[in-house]
């Protein structure tokens, strides 16, 4: 799906591995996606000088960034919450002419009968390469 590396957080350090990938300057940009505060943490100690942390998904975990620790980096923090309906339009229709493929992100196996969901939750909190399920009503 397009990624030039795979950085294993059980096998090394995610921040070293990631600044290394970049010539030691760190990520232009850092999308926060997993709502943890750890992960949040490492979003803003790797990003390079100059660079833009994109909190995507939102942890509940109180958090200490502290201001000077990324302002002296001029570190940018920008968030994202939600769509706008335009950008559903966009994305279907992105969708609808091939421009791009859910191949790789929903199979037949996704897709349940509402009178599973008991099991698809139980399947999605199992370690697997099913990353999401579509409960499918009627």
């Amino acid at each position: 799906m397009g990624a030039n590396a795979v950085v294993d957080p059980t096998e090394s350090d995610v921040i070293e591995r990631i600044v290394e990938l970049s010539d030691g300057l760190g990520p232009d940009v850092v999308f926060e996606c997993a709502a943890a505060k750890s992960t949040l943490d490492d979003a803003f100690q790797m990003v390079r000088r100059n660079g833009q942390v994109m909190l995507v998904a939102i942890t509940w975990e109180p958090t200490e960034l502290l201001p000077p620790d990324w302002m002296a980096r001029e570190v940018g923090l920008q968030a994202s919450f939600g769509t706008r309906p335009e950008d559903w339009r966009i994305a279907l229709d992105l969708i609808r002419t091939g421009k791009v493929t859910m191949d790789p992100l929903v199979s037949d196996a996704s897709f349940l009968p509402l009178e599973n969901i008991q099991r698809a939750f139980e399947a999605l909190c199992q370690p697997s390469t099913q990353l999401q399920m579509v409960v499918k009503h009627g």
